[in-house]
């Protein structure tokens, strides 16, 4: 018996106290004079929302720090005594308004984690490129004008993210990152790409929104594996053929863009699930869109559309289809088909009438009529049972038509 319960004292003290139990090794402070304390045993220093204008030199005497939080202060520089942390893996220095990094950091060759975004660096040093071990770096939020050569080095990078930054050109050593897997440019100053980018065979997720790309000649085909894109807010007028290629992408946007047409090739794209061509200048959409099987997303708002193709009803997966601000007066019977429709939005168009074929869509929990010209909706829509939310406003509909609908649809949420 006393065997037991000695046994069960040890157990606690194992799994309440790991730092006596296991040799201290994971001890974890959130201010520096505790850390000094403790010197040698801290392996995680949490130094975020301190109010830290500066960080001591001392901190290089913490050798056995993996983990080190300095988010959130005011910190404008970063002592050269920080390359003495060369057990750390993970460092986040975001929020502050660093304007540089010492060279120093390149001596942190166990370094994963990076997080330097939200500071105001206009430049990386060219040492980044020894952190041969570094898996994520988020800069995004900077300075950026450009990039090293030496992030070449960077061979298990996984996850690099570098929005809102001022780059206009990106280093032909990119394509050397043969780990990466998701790359961020959101809102910089690209209107092209390297030659050497379609070797990044890993990547996955791409964006590219908010930049100044008029043409993309690149062969993006070639990243094979890639499954989300985003091209949004730029000046394309059409896409490479070799896009079309992408067998495994399942998202794509398109919105903000110059397309005045979409071409027939989109059907090649089999894996898509959602679809985002908003705010572009089409009034069509090709035969070939009724082969986008699992297409669960489409948005086609802010474009020239007097009339929606029949087409439109072989999307029998879509669950969100969003059609407002075109020139739409009615819709197509074929529309009966979308039966896992969730939420249709047809505000700011022509409509004077709602097909009855509406009150197939079953599976509708919100409808989105606002600023049309209708006058009555249909009795079919007392079939909507799951429907929570109609919006009408902006409608001539009389008092006697709102009693009408009310009382087709008593447990639904209605806005006139």
């Amino acid at each position: 018996m006393l065997r037991c319960v000695k046994k069960r004292v040890v157990l606690i003290l194992f799994l309440l106290l790991p730092g006596i139990v296991q040799g201290q090794k994971y001890v974890t402070c959130n201010s520096l004079d505790d850390a000094f304390k403790k010197h040698l045993r801290v392996t995680s220093l949490s130094l975020g929302y301190h109010k830290l204008t500066k960080l001591t030199n001392r901190i290089g005497e913490l050798a056995n720090l993996r983990s080190l939080f300095v988010n959130n202060n005011q910190i404008s520089s970063l002592p050269s005594e920080i390359g003495n942390l060369v057990q750390l893996e993970r460092l986040i220095l975001k929020y502050n308004t660093l304007a540089s990094l010492p060279p120093q950091i390149g001596r942190l060759k166990n370094l994963i984690n990076l997080e330097i975004c939200c500071n105001y660096l206009d430049s990386l040093p060219p040492e980044i490129g020894k952190l041969t071990n570094l898996k994520n770096l988020r800069a995004s939020n900077n300075q950026l004008t450009s990039l090293p050569r030496q992030i070449q080095k960077l061979a298990n990078l996984h996850t690099l993210w570098l929005d809102n930054n001022q780059l206009v050109t990106l280093p032909p050593q990119i394509g050397h990152l043969k780990s990466l897997a998701v790359l961020y440019l959101k809102n910089n100053s690209l209107n092209t790409l390297p030659k050497s980018f379609t070797k990044l065979k890993s990547l996955q997720m791409l964006s590219l929104s908010y930049n100044k790309f008029t043409k993309i000649s690149l062969k993006l085909g070639k990243l094979s594996r890639l499954e989300w894109l985003n091209l949004d807010h730029n000046q394309l007028a059409e896409l490479p053929n070799s896009i079309w290629k992408l067998a495994k992408l399942h998202t794509l946007f398109l919105h903000k863009n110059k397309f005045k047409r979409l071409s027939e090739n989109i059907g090649k794209l089999v894996q898509l699930k959602t679809l985002s061509l908003a705010e572009n200048e089409l009034s069509y959409l090709p035969a070939q869109i009724s082969r986008l099987k699992k297409l669960e997303k489409l948005y086609l708002d802010q474009n020239q559309f007097s009339q929606l193709s029949k087409n439109i009803g072989s999307l029998t997966q879509l669950k969100i289809l969003v059609l407002s601000k075109n020139r739409l007066t009615s819709l197509p019977n074929s529309i009966r088909k979308l039966v896992n429709l969730e939420r249709l939005y047809i505000t700011q168009n022509r409509l004077t009438k709602l097909s009855g074929a509406i009150g197939k869509l079953t599976q509708l929990k919100e409808l989105y009529l606002n600023n049309n010209q209708l006058s009555t909706l249909p009795w079919t829509i007392r079939k909507l049972t799951h429907l929570k939310l109609l919006h009408l406003r902006g409608n001539p509909i009389s008092a006697k038509e709102k009693a009408r609908i009310r009382k087709l649809l008593p447990h639904t949420k209605i806005y006139f």
